[in-house]
Parts: structure tokens; C-alpha cells; sequence
């Protein structure tokens, strides 16, 4: 049985009229302001085996959006567009999904008030130990001014110059 006949004679028969609407209508509306009888949708089934081979190569085979994108207009360059902002999209839900890996410190790397300790021209090492939820691969670097630190494995090594002050934190 084809899409044609399964899902399109199918829904006819649901098809909303002036008879069995349940919706309310603004002035001067009614069930076939918004009813277009003669509207064909595309049945997938129908579509040439040429034009589903470039959509396919176009937007990969489980690409719904891209791949009607490019079946209705022929343009390859819009459904390219479709996929980079369903990629777009996926790497945004991936992100929000991401929890933020936590740091741990050896035991007696910190003070009782929780302070990093340390003396001038002297080396000071900081042990961290990064947790990722999700299994991610977590990289220690530091950002802006750090004159006297480096990063070496889960240390931070850490020789204070006064004249050179950094903030951790």
C-alpha cells in the first residue's frame, strides 16, 4: 500500500468541516477560511529514485528536515542550510546537556580557612582533581596573567614573584 493510500485517504476522512469543527473562528472565519481541499502533501514513496539519492548524499539518511527541504525545492544549497542548523541545534542541546566537571584538592593542599599557602620564590604545587559526569576528558590550563605557574598533569606549580601578583580562582 502506498503513503498515497494509507496516509492521504486516511486523512480525509478526518478532515474538519463547517459540520463537525470543535474550534472557535474570529469574525468573518469559519472551518474553510483555514481548510485547503486541494492541497497534495508529498509522499515520500513517490519521490524520483534520482532526487532521493542527492538528498540522501545531501543530508545523510536520517535527516527528516533536510531531506523534504531538498525534495520540495530541488536546491541543494537550502537544504544544506536545513542540516548546518539541525547540527547547529544538536551541538546546542548536546551543550546544555553537559555538566560541568568538578574539582577536587588534595587534602592538605588548603589552609583551615581554605587558602593556598604560599611563599615568595619558592615553588608551591596545587594537586587538582577534575570529575566529569559524563565522561568527558577534562584539561586544566590557565587563563590571563599567571606569570610563575604552569600546568604539568592535575598540578599547578606555583613560584610567587611580588611584583608579578596572579589571582586563582
Amino acid at each position: 500500500m502506498s503513503e498515497r493510500e494509507l496516509l492521504y485517504s486516511f486523512g480525509r476522512h478526518w478532515e474538519v468541516s463547517a459540520h463537525n469543527t470543535i474550534f472557535a473562528y474570529g469574525k468573518g472565519e469559519n472551518s474553510s477560511t483555514f481548510s485547503h481541499p486541494d492541497f497534495v502533501p508529498l509522499f515520500g514513496d513517490e519521490v524520483s529514485p534520482e532526487t532521493a539519492r542527492v538528498a540522501e548524499q545531501t543530508c545523510g539518511k536520517n535527516n527528516t528536515e533536510c531531506i523534504i527541504d531538498y525534495v520540495v525545492t530541488g536546491s541543494q544549497e537550502f537544504a544544506s542550510s536545513t542540516m548546518q542548523s539541525f547540527l547547529k541545534q544538536q551541538s546546542f542541546v548536546s551543550n546544555l546537556a553537559n555538566n560541568p566537571p568538578e574539582l577536587s584538592l588534595k587534602n592538605d593542599s588548603l589552609n583551615s580557612l581554605g587558602q593556598w599557602n604560599v611563599t615568595e620564590s619558592k615553588d608551591s604545587t596545587l594537586e587538582v582533581f577534575p570529575e566529569d559526569a559524563d565522561g568527558d576528558v577534562v584539561s586544566i590550563e590557565l587563563v590571563g596573567n599567571h606569570t610563575g605557574a604552569i600546568v604539568r598533569n592535575r598540578s599547578i606549580i606555583y613560584t610567587p614573584d611580588a611584583k608579578n601578583p596572579i589571582n586563582l580562582g
